[in-house]
């Protein structure tokens, strides 16, 4: 079994190793226990070749299986896994073989058992892959057949019997390590689909919240979003005392505009103003959004009130100086706006409203005193909630020449 793809089939070989990487490192570390204590046989059933079959279990077998465990058990990856358990599959299969050498052919019945043993953990439990399991146990069902013939010269149903039964368990062996991975393979599969529609979901979930929170026409923030977001930028600058400004801004004579060039015109001068307005203002901390028709605002971050009137004086150039043509304004031949400017330090008495009240009444003066200007106001920290201080050193109108 292998997926055609190089990348996919890479993949796979990490996500085997991460689901049932752990199940190997048990399991290598069951077989050295059970290889260990099988030792205790050794010397209770033979004596006499004790000291010989110690030897390859202690001294050549666990030695290998350890260094094997050792490598599972680090940390980091393990390129090498498959390769390093089937070849302690192969060795510890290969040292029971060579201790059926050492004992008489009619005792060998237990440690034949024991090859068997060696096969299951080969096939299930120590979690190999196909290929893996199946090389390790045909290798060492030729390996014992030539052992067996060259050095215990059994009879030739004996020999017969022997393989029936080992072939059979490999052929067992095959098919259930056969289905384990492709099991493995099929959920892998389907955990690619089910990561991948995930991400699709996540993706439209992010558009769809992206639309929620943005303008339609202008790719602005809407109005929803924007007071979120004040609400947001309220508390943070309640909790350090920090001045917030905001600047609503108004298109002058926009309904005549709609009026005189049609609503498609119109929309497209509604994109050219939200285009200018967010190259302009922005400074980390700037916010601007399209709140109404042909009104938007930019919500300034830690911004004083000299600074906010300054970026709304800025902002209605800006607009002044693109030239898109407005035959029928009052106060010029292009597009202009009027902004109305207000900076507040939150506080306990006061709400967010205050600091929206106060920049609508200074947008309501801008456009009573003949549009295309800044007016801006202050609300100062000694007058009362609601109510903003406009005298003349906290008052500022900026006409435009």
């Amino acid at each position: 079994m292998h997926f055609p793809e190089p990348a996919l089939e890479q993949e796979f070989q990490r996500y085997y190793e991460q689901r049932f990487g752990w199940m190997m490192r048990l399991a290598i570390a069951v077989a050295i226990l059970f290889y260990g204590l099988f030792g205790i046989l050794d010397g209770v059933l033979y004596p006499d070749f004790a000291e010989r079959l110690w030897f390859i279990r202690f001294v050549v077998v666990i030695p290998v299986l350890l260094a094997i465990a050792i490598y599972l058990f680090r940390q980091g990856p393990r390129r090498w896994s498959q390769l390093l358990v089937s070849l302690g599959s192969l060795v510890g299969g290969l040292g029971i073989i060579a201790m059926t050498i050492i004992i008489p052919p009619e005792h060998t019945d237990i440690y034949f058992a024991g090859l068997m043993l060696v096969a299951m953990f080969s096939y299930t439990v120590f979690r190999l892959q196909f290929v893996w399991a199946s090389t390790v146990g045909w290798v060492t069902v030729l390996i014992y057949n030539f052992v067996t013939v060259l050095y215990a010269d059994p009879a030739p149903g004996e020999l017969l019997t022997a393989n029936f039964f080992y072939i059979s368990a490999n052929l067992m062996g095959m098919v259930a390590c056969y289905e384990m991975e492709y099991d493995a393979r099929q959920n892998f599969t389907l955990q690619r689909e089910l990561e991948t529609e995930q991400k699709r979901l996540d993706q439209l979930v992010l558009q769809l919240d992206e639309m929620a929170h943005r303008d339609e026409l202008t790719g602005l923030a809407n109005r929803r979003y924007f007071f979120e977001h004040f609400q947001q930028e309220w508390n943070r600058h309640l909790r350090f005392a920090a001045p917030i400004s905001l600047l609503l801004i108004d298109v002058d004579y926009f309904k005549n505009y709609n009026d005189t060039y049609g609503h498609q015109a119109g929309d497209e001068c509604l994109r050219k103003v939200a285009a200018t307005l967010s190259d302009t203002a922005r400074r980390a901390g700037d916010f601007v959004a399209r709140i109404g028709g042909e009104e938007f605002v930019a919500l300034l971050a830690r911004t004083e009130a000299e600074d906010a009137c300054l970026l709304g004086e800025k902002l209605r150039w800006q607009i002044e100086q693109a030239a898109v043509s407005h035959s029928a304004s009052r106060v010029a031949d292009v597009v202009t706006i009027s902004v109305g400017a207000a900076t507040i330090i939150p506080d306990k008495e006061r709400r967010l409203e205050d600091l929206l009240r106060c920049a609508d009444e200074a947008l309501y003066a801008a456009k009573a005193n003949g549009r295309n200007q800044v007016i801006c106001r202050r609300l100062s920290e000694e007058s009362a909630s609601g109510t903003e201080d406009t005298t003349p050193e906290n008052r500022s109108d900026i006409s435009a020449g």
